[in-house]
């Protein structure tokens, strides 16, 4: 089995922060007790075979060993499953259309971003329909009421010509994801996409419907207008799991699999921090020292200001929802961390001088890349040579020409810097390495933040599902 990302923190006590130190040391009974709550208790609670206390309404746990459920069922019914259901209608929709609109709530478009950036080759929308594998292009809108960009979209899908779509190039279909099936964003520009969508689908409502998907609640807006369509691709987000940690549920799987991204193995890594956090002890368990770590540095050292600090462009929409996921379940009582997302070394000058000059009230959690999935580039030429009349040309070397260094290696060396002005500037910093960046390890990472932050929330004494 491929290992599990590596957290380190022992940067997350500066010189002097014996205190620091000895807290979390003393926070291991209950940290252990936490996980054994969650691991055994919630889930009997879900199924009403104990009594949910009070305070622990509402009680969405159900995205924790969603992973394992999900696989164990396709592995025993891989043709009328909810996995395989997904896989079946995704696959017939990617052969028919060139782009796919994700209509979405914050928290869904969000996770559904994370993913196309991390898991699907950059630059993806711009590639030709054969390099992307024959998936369709991945639009998002829904989240934000702007209207020239949406209607910019409209464009883009040539809904402005009020002509019905010739062949798959100009074919285009839209997935709603809304949990709640309320969220007002999303119905306020499904109406004008629906409209669009008639159109390019010549009037044919059965055409219309095949390429409709609904993601939602068993009640709600969403869920009538798909009735009232017909429309037979409606998949359920469980009660269990709650909006905020529901991405691993069809929320993130829809999408993700008409990426062509493999979210199988997307599962899998969610369910290896599942079980690592179900087994391990709290002085090595991953999930349990991230919890651990963010909670004493906002609630017992003053430093609320929370940075997601990732060493890759394509992590950025992973930091952009992990935003979204701790501040709606840790602000509450006019307290809680804010959570930012810095992406490096784009923003190191800034960050620095924040971190360097500014105030001492931060935490920086950096996420760094081990391995790059093209081969390293070097930064400049192996040859010697001069320009002559614009064209480089190369002039043989005596000896062994220098070799230039690859970027892989140049941002290792930024990334030991920063490290080292974290260091100097007493800022507490933790590490989490991800060996390459693949749909194993983001379905990793994705896990061991939500868990972190229910875990988190709990230590505090809050609902973090609330």
């Amino acid at each position: 089995m491929p290992p599990l990302l590596n957290f380190d923190s022992t940067d997350a006590f500066p010189p002097g922060g014996g205190e620091r130190r000895a807290k979390l040391s003393g926070l291991a009974s209950v940290l252990d007790r936490l996980r054994d709550e969650l691991v055994q208790l919630d889930g009997p609670m879900l199924a009403g075979s104990i009594a949910t206390p009070a305070e622990k309404l509402p009680l969405h746990s159900g995205f924790f060993q969603l992973p394992q459920q999900q696989l164990a069922s396709y592995q025993a019914d891989r043709q009328g499953s909810e996995l395989a259901l997904v896989l079946a209608v995704t696959k017939r929709l990617m052969t028919e259309v060139d782009s796919i609109v994700v209509l979405g709530s914050e928290t869904a478009s969000l996770g559904a971003e994370a993913m196309l950036a991390s898991c699907c080759q950059p630059y993806f929308n711009q590639l030709s329909r054969g390099a992307r594998g024959s998936r369709p292009r991945m639009y998002f809108a829904g989240n934000s009421l702007g209207n020239d960009p949406t209607q910019g979209l409209l464009q883009l899908l040539n809904a402005h010509r009020a002509q019905t779509a010739v062949g798959v190039q100009e074919s285009w279909g839209v997935v709603v994801i809304d949990p709640s099936g309320e969220d007002r964003q999303v119905q306020a520009v499904l109406e004008p996409f629906l409209r669009a969508l008639a159109v390019s689908c010549g009037g044919d409502p059965q055409l219309l419907r095949s390429r409709f998907i609904a993601v939602t609640g068993a009640e709600g807006e969403l869920r009538g207008v798909a009735e009232r369509l017909a429309c037979p691709n409606v998949f359920s987000v469980p009660p269990s799991v709650g909006e905020r940690f529901s991405l691993l549920s069809h929320v993130g799987l829809v999408p993700g699999a008409l990426m062509g991204i493999n979210i199988m193995k997307l599962m899998e890594g969610a369910q290896a921090i599942d079980e690592h956090f179900s087994t391990t002890k709290a002085a090595d368990n991953i999930v349990l020292q991230l919890a651990a770590v963010s909670y004493l540095a906002d609630v017992h050292c003053d430093e609320p200001i929370r940075a997601l600090c990732v060493w890759n462009d394509a992590l950025e929409a992973t930091g952009r929802w992990y935003e979204h996921v701790v501040t709606g379940a840790l602000n509450h009582r006019r307290a809680g961390p804010t959570p930012l997302t810095v992406t490096m070394p784009r923003d190191y000058r800034r960050f620095g001088q924040q971190c360097q000059n500014g105030p001492p009230n931060k935490l920086v959690h950096y996420v760094r890349v081990e391995r790059s999935r093209f081969d390293p580039l070097r930064s400049s030429a192996e040859t010697s040579g001069n320009w002559v009349n614009g064209l480089f040309v190369a002039e043989p070397s005596g000896g062994e020409a220098d070799v230039a260094p690859t970027l892989p290696s140049v941002l290792d060396e930024v990334y030991e810097d920063a490290l080292q002005g974290m260091r100097e500037a007493r800022i507490p910093a933790t590490q989490i390495s991800i060996p390459i960046l693949d749909e194993y390890y983001q379905g990793q990472l994705f896990q061991l933040l939500m868990l972190a932050t229910v875990v988190e929330g709990r230590l505090r004494g809050i609902n973090p599902y609330r």
